[in-house]
């Protein structure tokens, strides 16, 4: 046997000192591929979940005064980021016509105003790319003229305290 052949023969027996590292390599992606289909899967179930999302009922059904739904119409921005909440207008039974921006346009698949205790609480559930089906659940301060409440972030399963300003 020459030298040349020996040479590719023995480099083709011996495994190359990166062969360990690649196969751990492989073996993480592995792991992080299922479990992203796992988290995928968990997304999907909760999408088709019988009440078409995460987020709660609004539990009244009492129609708002228009004194009410007056004060939540305008361009409301989320104090800690470039988030905006454009309340269009907002019909006696509740149902809020409204765009979310960051900064591009969200799909709001639900919009739902309620007077509950006295208060006025506002529910925004997003259903879009990177958004499925978080939601705000916020109540009208008055006296500050602002919306404050929770984001429900259920694309990495959190919970943020918000707070939106009037613009």
């Amino acid at each position: 046997m020459s030298k040349a052949k020996r040479k590719r023969h023995s480099s083709e027996a011996t495994p190359s000192p990166a062969s360990p590292n690649r196969r751990k390599m492989r073996l993480r992606t592995g792991v992080v591929v299922a479990l992203l289909a796992c988290a995928g899967a968990a997304i999907a179930y909760r999408l088709q979940s019988r009440d078409g999302g995460a987020a709660p009922a609004v539990a009244s059904q009492e129609l708002l005064p228009e004194a009410e739904r007056l004060k939540l119409v305008g361009r409301w921005r989320r104090a800690d980021a470039n988030y905006v909440l454009e309340i269009k207008h907002v019909a006696p039974d509740g149902q809020i016509d409204a765009a979310y921006l960051n900064p591009k346009p969200i799909h709001i698949s639900k919009a739902i105003a309620a007077s509950e205790s006295g208060k006025t609480t506002v529910l925004v559930e997003l259903r879009d790319r990177l958004y499925p089906g978080s939601y705000y659940t916020l109540v009208y301060d008055p006296r500050d003229d602002r919306l404050s409440g929770v984001y429900h972030h259920l694309g990495v399963h959190q919970v943020f305290d918000v707070v939106f300003v009037r613009m």
